[in-house]
């Protein structure tokens, strides 16, 4: 992706903006109004740059032509970070990420919120959102989402001489038979946030 401009990141902001609060795209006069700039030929211009970036789509002869490429909820990608060696931070947007390139199908999903540590031997720790696509049978290996009575537990499905099982990733814990249990779905994704208290209670 080509770098772009802080005055089209402006112009891009402003009709992701648009689309947002309207629910259809601007036409040059307003995407001009809410960027701030006072020429729709400096709009146009902006629009191309943003065409040949890969982030809008221009359909031709359209009042309301602007088609955006990405989820207008997305998170810029702005680049790479060292986990090693120093190197040199520099902004410049690669991509975005939206939910759906997190958890493909999301219609199909459901999160849920950790507390214990369990499973931190998979590195689910507590205060993680857990991403469970619903389904009702797994394979053992897979991590999922499962009730027992009426809790909903975190667990690897395995199976050991016959037996199917709901175990921990932490030696503290013992395997749960899972005659009874009802999957809920698989664990497909996990989301941290850095800095929030963990939750206390085990699961």
């Amino acid at each position: 992706m080509s770098p772009i401009s802080a005055a089209a990141r402006r112009v891009l902001h402003a009709v992701e903006t648009f689309v947002r609060e309207y629910g259809r795209p601007p036409t040059l006069r307003e995407t001009a109004r809410e960027a701030g700039v006072r020429s729709t030929w400096t709009v146009r211009y902006h629009l191309r740059r943003l065409e040949q970036a890969g982030l809008l789509r221009m359909q031709q002869g359209a009042a309301r032509g602007v088609v955006l490429v990405r989820d207008v909820n997305g998170i810029p990608i702005i680049g790479t970070v060292s986990a090693g060696t120093p190197m040199e931070a520099i902004e410049n947007v690669e991509g975005y990420v939206s939910m759906r390139d997190l958890v493909p199908d999301p219609e199909n999903m459901f999160a849920l919120r950790v507390k214990g540590d369990s499973m931190v031997g998979a590195g689910i720790f507590a205060g993680d959102l857990v991403f469970v696509r619903r389904q009702q049978v797994a394979s053992p290996g897979e991590i999922v989402a499962a009730r027992l009575e009426d809790e909903a537990v975190v667990k690897r499905l395995i199976r050991t001489e016959g037996q199917l099982w709901l175990a921990s990733e932490n030696p503290s814990y013992q395997p749960i038979p899972a005659d009874g249990a009802h999957i809920l779905g698989r664990v497909v994704a996990i989301v941290r946030r850095y800095g929030t208290p963990a939750g206390k209670s085990a699961q």
